[in-house]
């Protein structure tokens, strides 16, 4: 968490700088990323035009970004959140195979995520305590729940003061529990990492990648990824921002049911990136 430097302050008026049918594509893409050709036809737009728009938003502006969020409960992981009271010099920490993110918080701290087969997590612990010290773990959450949604830029066409957030439409939010894992190959896992980098990616380029034929690269998008319900696709901004600015918010609460239905709308904002659920206590 720092203040914002001029690179921020470009992107910000980047974004300001984006119309209806910027945001309009951005709500469109999440729903199929693979197909601009049937996005230009709902928004009855030209295809050039939809394709211009897109490169010039995730190629050559870079301040958004067309992703798989993988349904990890779905994949067998449980998502495992450290806060720590120190920092790291080195990264040894995201060597780890399960490791997604780290940040760096106020007051040198440290904000560890990784999404780990609940089997592991006891050495996952060990493993951190021993790069940081026994007594460094000042939170240690682990979540099986997950939240999510695609974003509805068309928040970004209000006025803030005048949206009502519980009338936002939520009826493509899910949440996702861990109960039975879906049976995976290699060629599944890669799909989906290819896809978290970047879901506008062909299925040519995915297919050269792996060193397989086009035909069963993508047998396995839509038969096994796609149809299982694997990932979910979105957007977001600031993509290209090496330090993005956050805020992470660790609640407590005590109605469970009612906090998931407030919950429910906060996760389509553009700027909410993440929300996992415990019994007790939610991070987002």
């Amino acid at each position: 968490m720092y203040s914002l430097d001029r690179l921020d302050y470009e992107i910000l008026n980047k974004i300001q700088e984006l119309d209806r049918l910027d945001y309009e594509i951005l709500n469109k893409i999440q729903e199929n990323p693979f197909n601009i050709a049937k996005v230009a036809k709902e928004l009855k737009t030209p295809y050039h035009k939809v394709r211009r728009r897109l490169n010039r938003l995730l190629k050559e502006e870079r301040i958004a970004r067309v992703y798989a969020e993988p349904i990890y409960p779905k994949l067998g992981l449980s998502t495992v959140v450290f806060i720590l009271n120190r920092g790291l010099e080195n990264d040894t920490d995201m060597a780890h195979l399960y490791s997604r993110i780290k940040a760096r918080l106020l007051g040198n701290k440290t904000m560890l995520v990784y999404s780990i087969p609940r089997k592991f997590i006891r050495d996952l612990k060990r493993f951190i305590r021993i790069l940081y010290g026994e007594d460094s773990i000042e939170h240690c959450g682990i979540y099986d729940r997950i939240l999510v949604g695609r974003k509805d830029f068309k928040i970004l066409d209000q006025d803030p003061d005048e949206v009502d957030i519980h009338r936002i439409d939520i009826s493509d939010v899910n949440l996702y529990y861990q109960d039975n894992a879906e049976p995976l190959d290699r060629i599944d896992l890669f799909i989906i990492k290819k896809l978290q980098k970047d879901a506008t990616t062909s299925i040519t380029s995915i297919a050269r990648s792996l060193g397989i034929s086009k035909q069963l690269t993508e047998y396995h998008l839509k038969k096994h990824v796609m149809s299982r319900g694997l990932v979910e696709f979105n957007a977001t901004l600031f993509a290209d921002l090496k330090r993005q600015p956050c805020l992470v918010l660790l609640v407590e609460f005590s109605d469970y049911l009612a906090l998931v239905s407030t919950v429910m709308h906060i996760v389509k904002i553009p700027f909410t990136s993440s929300i996992f659920l415990s019994n007790n206590r939610m991070i987002m």
